[in-house]
C-alpha cells in the first residue's frame, strides 16, 4: 500500500526545510524502515508543497512506524532546534493512504 504525504512549506524557509528533510528526516526514517518511492515539489508565489509517496506493507506497520519516528528523540531535538532558530518551516502536513484500483497502470508496474 502507498501513503501520499503533502507538506505545505513556508517559501522563505524552503532551503532549510529541504536541508532538514534530506540530511535528517530521511536518515531517521530509514531507521524505522520508511520506504520513500518518489518526491516532488510544486511552488506558487506564496508557498511550496513538498509531496512524497511511501510504500508500506500494511496500515498497521505504517501507523506503528510513524509513531516511532515522531517519538524519536533525535528527530524531536532537530525539530525543536529549527523552531528556535528560524521557526517551523512546515505550515501544514497531510497524509492519505492510496489504494490502487485494478485498472490503474501502476497495478502492472513493480515499484521497488
Amino acid at each position: 500500500m502507498y501513503q501520499l504525504r503533502i507538506y505545505k512549506v513556508n517559501l522563505e524557509k524552503r532551503e532549510a526545510f529541504h536541508d532538514r528533510f534530506k540530511n535528517h528526516a530521511m536518515r531517521i526514517m530509514k531507521k524505522y524502515a520508511f520506504s520513500i518511492v518518489a518526491m516532488w515539489e510544486t511552488v506558487t508565489e506564496s508557498d511550496m508543497e513538498f509531496i512524497y509517496i511511501l510504500d508500506w506493507p500494511n496500515v498497521e506497520t505504517m501507523e506503528h512506524q510513524w509513531k516511532a519516528f515522531l517519538a524519536d528523540q533525535e528527530w524531536i531535538d532537530i525539530k525543536k532546534k529549527m523552531d528556535l532558530d528560524i521557526g517551523e518551516p512546515v505550515i501544514q502536513a497531510t497524509g492519505r493512504v492510496l489504494t490502487p484500483i485494478e485498472y490503474s497502470p501502476l497495478s502492472t508496474i513493480q515499484v521497488p
